[in-house]
């Protein structure tokens, strides 16, 4: 995965450091954590508090779900996003309908067993 930039002068190649995809995942869902506390605990700005937990909650699914893969197993890290995504936002909103939007957001009806399991 290791993208490389063409020199303009001759073939020379040079790899551009990149970030692990976990540790990047992780400074995502921190600094998602404390924009969310800032903008609605301490500055008291309006704003609404749905998007900002379905958000938090696809990161800490997805970093899961890269735990899992580094691992050694062969599992689909989106879907453990968009499980957690929906877990974090029931839990929030204390309602199960999140996972039938979820189900109709995505399109994919055979997650709806994850989904449902992960709302309750």
């Amino acid at each position: 995965y290791q993208r490389r930039v063409r020199a303009k002068i001759g073939e020379l190649e040079e790899p551009i450091p990149q970030v692990p995809e976990i540790l990047f995942l992780f400074l995502v869902l921190l600094v998602k954590f404390i924009g969310t506390v800032l903008s609605v605990g301490m500055v008291d700005v309006p704003c609404g508090i749905y998007t900002p937990i379905f958000v938090i909650g696809a990161v800490m699914g997805r970093l899961f779900g890269e735990l899992v893969v580094a691992t050694g197993l062969a599992v689909n890290p989106a879907a453990y996003a968009v499980c957690g995504a929906a877990a974090v936002a029931a839990a929030g909103t204390h309602t199960l309908s999140t996972a039938i939007i979820v189900v109709e957001l995505t399109g994919h009806i055979e997650l709806s067993t994850p989904l449902l399991l992960a709302v309750l």
